[in-house]
């Protein structure tokens, strides 16, 4: 991530009834602590757990969608926090809010005002009801999650962490807090243009072994035609959107100097997020899908097709 855009994470309660009810997690205590010593800039809308608990943050007020006054307070801690050299700014919504419209919209307006978003957390409390994770509203914010950040209610860590990870594989999971008080700021860069780079690469074995079909995995040493390459996405778009979560890719296209870098899911709606690889060596064309049942043949098939001849 480059050093003139601030980080920003997007935390995003996944229960209607989280509470601190008798203690304040690890997690709240050291966003606190980061808050206090300029660490981190937290924002918490005034209805998350966290804000009702009086836990030190700067508050969000007003409607949980993005508005011209959720706009200008975002902005003005954005402003604040730069001169205070915070590392990051953590915007923390309650579940009532929407994580497609919010991971949309600062994808799109953060690189406006010098930042960009850096990461997506969801938090789940253990001890509260969590039910069914494969149905519900509760599988949009873990399926978005770059991280997922569960608390409370030792006995059941195993039984979630298998339900998570049949829902999103690839995200980093932190379970009540974090170990180093660096980890708090530290840049997860999930959105950065070398993001892929980051991804182990899993195989189709690996894929088997989950019993269903949640990444999948595909590199080419040709480069793809751009045309039929568009025609594959809008395919894709209309008749497996509703089955992907999260799409990185870097393509290599026929005739363009440099390839191009996507970072987001949203690209299958808008060109928006597209971006040239930086100067200097870049890998071979690599593409990595997450989602739920995935029909890899398919898709490879619908990608051969688009290699250059």
């Amino acid at each position: 991530m480059s050093n003139s855009l601030t980080p920003v994470a997007l935390w995003l309660e996944n229960q209607a009834d989280i509470r601190f009810e008798t203690f304040v997690p690890k997690w709240a205590q050291q966003l606190a602590q980061a808050h206090l010593s300029n660490q981190v800039c937290v924002l918490a809308h005034e209805q998350t757990a966290y804000a009702k608990a009086g836990l030190a943050c700067q508050l969000l007020k007003g409607v949980l969608w993005v508005d011209d006054d959720m706009v200008a307070q975002l902005e003005r801690v954005l402003s604040e926090s730069a001169t205070k050299n915070a590392q990051k700014v953590i915007v923390i919504m309650p579940s009532r809010a929407s994580s497609e419209l919010w991971v949309q919209w600062l994808l799109i307006e953060l690189p406006h005002v010098k930042a960009q978003l850096d990461e997506v957390v969801t938090l789940m409390q253990l001890d509260k009801a969590w039910g069914d994770l494969s149905k519900g509203p509760a599988i949009e914010k873990l399926q978005i999650a770059d991280k997922v950040l569960s608390f409370n209610n030792e006995a059941r860590t195993a039984e979630f962490a298998d339900c998570m990870r049949a829902l999103n594989p690839l995200a980093i999971w932190v379970h009540n807090g974090f170990s180093t008080a660096e980890e708090v700021s530290a840049a997860v860069e999930a959105y950065s243009l070398d993001a892929p780079l980051r991804r182990e690469p899993l195989k189709k074995e690996d894929l088997l072994a989950w019993g269903a079909e949640k990444v999948v995995y595909f590199s080419f040493s040709q480069p793809l035609q751009g045309e039929k390459l568009n025609h594959v996405l809008e395919h894709w778009r209309q008749f497996y959107g509703a089955k992907f979560t999260r799409l990185n890719a870097v393509v290599h296209v026929q005739g363009e100097s440099r390839p191009f870098c996507v970072q987001a899911l949203q690209y299958l709606w808008t060109s928006d997020f597209i971006d040239a690889w930086p100067e200097g060596k870049a890998p071979e064309t690599q593409i990595w899908i997450s989602g739920q049942d995935l029909p890899w043949h398919e898709l490879e098939a619908d990608l051969v097709r688009c290699i250059a001849q």
